[in-house]
């Protein structure tokens, strides 16, 4: 009996007309096509042209320093997400799940604190509580052993 052939699951990538068998194959892909050929510098402007022939121009901005480094890695990100306005929309949502964190773990901290502030304050009215009742307790002891001593007292005359 013959089984019949699987489908392959792998897909041709639409940009590269690559087919990869495996996950290295595609990041190996990827990182060609990311690989800088050439890195031009003019001023305050990078351009860095890819191994797949296309070309990313970077400006360097004013507060910036002077770095090749830092240009490569505004181009790479601009060729990651295409523009510079998507890589500014990236890191603002990145920052804003970090402070969301933030937020969160601190109301996290202030709600135990505030639970451990009003367990604080129910002890101590519990504390001052046993001590009321053990003063009223003294008391009426005090109190009792003054009406048994007027009572041994009448009973002697």
């Amino acid at each position: 009996m013959v089984l019949p052939q699987e489908k392959s699951r792998t897909q041709t990538c639409p940009t590269t007309n690559i087919n990869p068998t495996s996950f290295l194959e595609a990041a190996l892909v990827v990182a060609s096509m990311l690989s800088p050929r050439t890195i031009q510098r003019n001023g305050d402007i990078t351009t860095v042209i890819w191994n797949d022939g296309k070309a990313t121009v970077v400006r360097r901005a004013k507060d910036d320093p002077d770095s090749e480094y830092i240009a490569f890695c505004a181009a790479l990100a601009k060729r990651l997400y295409g523009s510079n306005s998507a890589v500014m929309r990236a890191v603002t949502n990145a920052d804003s799940e970090v402070q969301k964190k933030r937020y969160l773990y601190r109301k996290k901290l202030a709600q135990k604190a505030q639970q451990d502030k009003e367990k604080q304050a129910k002890e101590r009215k519990l504390r001052r509580m046993v001590k009321h009742i053990q003063l009223m307790d003294e008391a009426r002891n005090r109190y009792m052993e003054t009406l048994d001593s007027k009572d041994d007292s009448k009973d002697e005359t």
